[in-house]
């Protein structure tokens, strides 16, 4: 039996919880922070998104599709793809640099989805996190059209959460 107590509904609320709190420091890789108050550079990390987006660095953790599995013995895996859904004001002097940045923190959006050393459940929030499709993908949109129109810069980072439940 897990240790967690999942739901469909709140998947989107364990993964935002995961990205806005430093895990623990255990001996080996630890992603970095990603909150503005814990040091990173994205002072708004939230589930769902609202109907207004502020201008400002915000990460928004989104369900984009879900689907459930059942084998022989009939145990459920239910695989939610999330989306972390980035928004990136375009406040430098120019849009290489806010290009740049940009990259710089989806690369510490990747480590953190890929997580720590041997804890591949995002702290034990899912049975798995980022490994049963073998697949994260990082999709930048039109970003000469984002820039044209005067930003922000839009990401979306899909990848798959699991949540295993007994037959």
């Amino acid at each position: 039996m897990p240790v967690y107590s999942p739901t469909y509904a709140d998947a989107p609320e364990r993964e935002a919880t995961w990205y806005a709190t430093d895990p623990p420091q255990p001996s080996g890789f630890t992603p970095p922070p990603l909150l503005m108050a814990n040091g990173g550079s994205w002072p708004l990390i939230q589930s769902r998104a609202p109907k207004s987006i502020q201008q400002q660095n915000a990460i928004y953790i989104v369900r984009d599709k879900g689907r459930e599995l059942r084998d022989a013995l009939g145990e459920k895996e239910w695989q939610h793809q999330l989306a972390a859904v980035l928004f990136w004001p375009l406040d430098s002097a120019d849009a290489e640099t806010d290009q740049t940045l940009l990259d710089a923190e989806i690369t510490k959006i990747l480590a953190r989805i890929r997580g720590p050393w041997l804890d591949k459940t995002h702290g034990g929030a899912f049975a798995s996190v980022g490994e049963d499709s073998n697949e994260i993908l990082v999709d930048y949109g039109d970003v000469i059209v984002q820039i044209q129109n005067g930003g922000p810069l839009e990401v979306h980072i899909r990848y798959v959460a699991t949540d295993t439940f007994p037959a």
